[in-house]
């Protein structure tokens, strides 16, 4: 790394550090100089101000550049098989990053979701990988669109990873919850006509 990438990386990372912290109005650009151990006039040759920094640390520290090797590396005999490997690991995925749930609820609330469409853009094709996993493997699928399938098992991954941090420690058996959740996602909540 040349020292300007160095410096960069010094900068994300304090940016991380205080944000997950403090949250974005909790931070001042001064604060993320000191932390950088860098003069707040040289701190903006690498940014052009603190909302710009937000958003490379979103980017950065965001999971999906690990979806991707999840989702072509999940193994399964038919399609219940590949969707339940893929959401066991997504799960652990995303709970690795336990600043993670800070960022996103600072983009949630201090900026009304305002970087939302923008990020999706960025991380939406390496979802494209899920769908034609799902094509290729053995078993039917009902006829949607590919965005409504994968934005479908991005909400049960998200909506379990934040149930799982309200319940932890409570009586409830998580995995079995999860589990229940991709069953629901896979089949629906109603039973067969026959049963």
């Amino acid at each position: 790394m040349t020292k300007g990438e160095e410096s960069l990386e010094a900068v994300v990372t304090a940016g991380y550090n205080l944000f997950v912290k403090h949250g974005y109005h909790g931070t001042s650009m001064r604060q993320i100089a000191r932390e950088a151990q860098l003069s707040p006039a040289s701190l903006y040759n690498h940014v052009a101000g603190k909302e710009e920094l937000f958003l490379e640390v979103l980017r950065r520290h965001h999971p999906y550049h690990q979806f991707v090797p999840v989702l072509t590396s999940a193994q399964g005999a038919n399609n219940e098989d590949l969707v339940q490997d893929i959401a066991q690991k997504m799960l652990a995925v995303v709970k690795s990053r336990p600043g993670l749930i800070n960022l996103l609820f600072i983009e949630l609330v201090e900026f009304e979701a305002r970087h939302t469409a923008e990020l999706f853009r960025d991380i939406f094709p390496h979802f494209a990988g899920f769908g034609q996993r799902l094509e290729q493997s053995q078993g039917r699928l009902r006829p949607m669109e590919e965005t409504s399938r994968a934005l479908a098992f991005a909400g049960l991954i998200i909506s379990q990873w934040i149930l799982q941090m309200l319940v932890h420690g409570e009586a409830f058996d998580t995995s079995t919850l999860f589990n229940d959740a991709v069953d629901i996602f896979l089949h629906g909540i109603l039973a067969d006509a026959e049963a």
